[in-house]
């Protein structure tokens, strides 16, 4: 909805900026342009690195959602999700939550330090 209110406005202020309309619709195309390449490369490629989580937990989480606030619930439900692992990430209670949540689990192995 960002992305879409922002280009509306570019493209109203190009058309009153400019006086002609292939000058004006360059502004918005440029804006688009932006807003595909951050949306479609940037973040997926910084988030994705950065935070992964489990693709069951992700299903669980819009079917919920989704079930319990509707077509809002399903666009909500990923970002609750991201809140609810790294809230886990960080206290030591909540961290088999946190493991759950994550794409790869991690296993700890303790060695045997007396010798």
């Amino acid at each position: 909805v960002g992305a879409l209110m922002t280009i509306i406005l570019v493209t109203v202020i190009a058309l009153i900026s400019f006086d002609s309309i292939s000058f004006a619709l360059l502004a918005p195309a440029f804006v688009l342009l932006c807003d595909i390449v951050e949306g479609q490369f940037v973040t997926p490629l910084v988030v994705g690195r950065r935070l992964e989580i489990n693709a069951v937990a992700i299903f669980i989480a819009i079917a919920f959602w989704s079930w319990l606030w509707g077509f809002v619930g399903a666009l909500m439900a990923v970002p609750l999700l991201v809140v609810v692992k790294v809230f886990c990430d960080h206290f030591e209670g909540l961290s088999h939550v946190g493991n759950f949540l994550a794409a790869q689990h991690s296993l700890v192995v303790e060695e045997d330090t007396a010798e």
